[in-house]
């Protein structure tokens, strides 16, 4: 039932892309970004449907620390930092510490954002 319901939202937001595209027009702007959200709400429940959690902690970052907590216990995890996929390892953008925790090796600042990706442990 949830998959039926996850395929009509990807389709309702395909024909608005699709119709936005073809015409442009500054007044879709919103139409345009309903799209974008329902999109993002049917790949976040596609992947909860597959154990996936994402975990958005953009809150956590206050400018002063490097160590962030999810959650949940994760058992593989995926970091976004500011649209972009990070690297783990020891010369790379971050390390696992423990099920819970990841650790930058700067301080985050705050007009970042950060999002993970994990499935649960």
């Amino acid at each position: 039932m949830a998959i039926k319901r996850i395929n009509a939202d990807l389709q309702v937001a395909g024909k608005i892309l699709v119709e936005f595209s073809q015409t442009h027009h500054l007044d879709d702007a919103g139409d345009f970004q309903e799209a974008l959200e329902i999109l993002d709400q049917a790949i976040y429940d596609l992947d909860t449907l597959q154990g996936k959690v994402v975990e958005h902690l953009t809150d956590q970052i206050d400018g002063l620390i490097s160590i962030f907590q999810t959650q949940q216990p994760f058992a593989d995890i995926r970091v976004v930092l500011n649209g972009l996929e990070q690297s783990v390892g020891a010369d790379a953008d971050y390390v696992v510490l423990d099920s819970t925790h990841i650790q930058f090796y700067r301080n985050l600042k705050q007009n970042e954002t950060l999002k993970v990706e994990y499935n649960l442990a």
